[in-house]
């Protein structure tokens, strides 16, 4: 006789550890980004544009053994924790020129 119970436990079980192992990853991936906004005064990361606030980040990384994720994982990452971006075109030698900034929703 199949015992289908036995079957789905089993089922769940590999989807339970397959999805602790992805969440321990991708918490492992987000740490430093985490500890970075623990370290840094918010209204710094609102009123400097994304590529400072990154850059701010890498030295982050640097200065705690970090390794720093790329600048769009950077910036989806803060934006999942709960940031949005805001674009704004500046004028600057005649050139207009597209800052973009993070803003608390």
């Amino acid at each position: 006789m199949l015992n289908v119970n036995a079957i789905e436990n089993d089922l769940y079980a590999k989807v339970c550890d397959g999805f602790a192992e992805y969440a321990e990853k991708r918490l492992i991936k987000y740490q430093s980004v985490l500890d970075f906004l623990r370290a840094t005064d918010l209204k710094a990361i609102v009123n400097l544009t994304t590529g400072q606030v990154y850059e701010l980040y890498v030295g982050f990384c640097e200065s705690r053994g970090y390794e720093k994720l790329e600048h769009t994982v950077f910036s989806r990452t803060i934006c999942e924790c709960g940031f949005q971006t805001h674009h704004l075109i500046k004028t600057v030698n005649g050139k207009r020129k597209k800052n973009i900034y993070f803003t608390m929703w």
